[in-house]
């Protein structure tokens, strides 16, 4: 069958299926379901479950998935009153080093100095073999913690460089790159976009600052939208429309997206842009108020005709 053949041309090129390339496609499917595309994100997503099975690097993915799900599972279950001899007790019972960096990756900001001094004490008390591998576990710990430290630290400037990237883009094409680059718009650059204005506003500068929050405001505008699926990337698409005949071309293309939910999104919308003095939000206003009149239009003349 054509599913046999896939799968053996699949275990030919088993090399070359490696992490990276799956890496690859869960980025592939992120920003394929944020971008509206519910059919891509499927397909893609179903090539992903028929790799894992038949792949070396999937059975691996597959099997750290279930060592990460056993670390996941038992966080879950002591939700926000994890306590630090709590997830002390847990690591020390970790089953391998992949679950000990899943820990200390999930519940770093546990892992803080009195944590390492309890662990510490432990130590003290212990003997033989028991000493031995709670200080091998607080070496490993705190190899993976600085590790962690490290990355998070260069991620977040990674993401000051970022936001004063946008800084420096035109406003009239800010919208249009913060959604070209909305896989970058992460909580990382979010926290580093939030230290940026903190630091804006001890200085007291005021235009760094009317910038920021002109980026912030674009972001969380995009990010609504983007939400909201297809029909979210069908009012990107009638908003960037420059004339009434390519909008309503659009609509006859997706009768079945002008619903009353959508009129109700455009409300919404408006509700949010009115009474700012901005002007880039005014003109954005402007363009959600036309769409909304040529979209109640369109359900109405659609409802007749039914």
């Amino acid at each position: 069958s054509s599913s046999s053949a896939a799968s053996d041309v699949y275990k030919r090129q088993d090399k070359d299926i490696d992490d990276e390339f799956f890496g690859l496609l869960s980025q592939l499917i992120q920003m394929a379901a944020a971008q509206g595309d519910k059919n891509s994100a499927n397909q893609l997503a179903q090539l992903q479950q028929r790799l894992m099975p038949i792949t070396t690097a999937g059975k691996e993915l597959q099997a750290r998935s279930a060592e990460v799900e056993k670390v996941m599972s038992q966080l879950r279950e002591a939700g926000q009153k994890l306590t630090r001899e709590q997830l002390l007790d847990m690591v020390i019972a970790a089953e391998s080093d992949l679950q000990v960096e899943v820990f200390a990756s999930m519940a770093r900001p546990v892992m803080d100095y009195q944590f390492f001094q309890t662990l510490s004490e432990k130590i003290d008390a212990a003997e033989g073999e028991e000493k031995e591998k709670l200080t091998g576990l607080r070496e490993s710990l705190l190899e993976v913690t600085g590790k962690i430290d490290q990355q998070m630290h260069d991620r977040i400037e990674m993401s000051r460089k970022n936001v004063d990237i946008l800084l420096n883009v035109e406003e009239a094409n800010l919208q249009q790159v913060v959604l070209q680059n909305l896989p970058a718009i992460d909580d990382y650059f979010l926290q580093a976009l939030a230290m940026e204005m903190e630091e804006a506003n001890q200085k007291d500068d005021q235009e760094r600052m009317q910038k920021l929050q002109k980026v912030m405001n674009i972001i969380q505008e995009v990010l609504q939208t983007a939400s909201m699926g297809p029909e979210g990337v069908l009012l990107e698409a009638l908003l960037e429309g420059e004339t009434p005949e390519e909008r309503k071309a659009l609509m006859e293309e997706n009768p079945d997206k002008i619903t009353p939910e959508f009129i109700e999104t455009l409300t919404n919308f408006m509700m949010q842009l009115d009474g700012s003095d901005e002007p880039e939000r005014k003109e954005l206003s402007e363009k959600v108020r036309t769409v909304y009149r040529e979209a109640l239009r369109f359900s109405m003349k659609a409802q007749m005709d039914k």
